[in-house]
Order: structure tokens, then sequence, then C-alpha cells
């Protein structure tokens, strides 16, 4: 077992490439939720002011 997680002296190297890509897929995965979230506020209030217009222009 300790063969494995050695990989041949090469462990330190794999096993923190290995931590930074795991660390870089979360960030990644973390900013589109934020940037999804961010993009369907921004069109609730551009739906919210489209029908704040079409009701003004309906009651003139």
């Amino acid at each position: 077992m300790s063969e494995f997680f050695s990989m041949g002296g090469f462990g330190v190297y794999i096993w923190s490439a290995m931590a930074v890509a795991f660390v870089l897929i979360l960030l990644e995965t973390i900013s589109l939720i934020i940037q999804r979230k961010s993009i369907i506020r921004d069109i609730k209030r551009v739906k919210r002011l489209e029908q704040r217009r079409q009701k003004e222009q309906t009651s003139r």
C-alpha cells in the first residue's frame, strides 16, 4: 500500500498535482454556481423591469 502512495518516489509530486487539480475543479464549480445565481437574478430583474414598462404603456 505504501508503494502505491509513494509511486516510485514521485508520490509527493503526483499527489500534490492531484490535490491542486481537485481544488481547481472545486473552485471552478463554485464559480459556476455563483455565476448562475447572478445570471438568474439579472434575468429576473430585467423581466420585472419589462413588466413595469408594459404596465406603464398599457395604463396610458
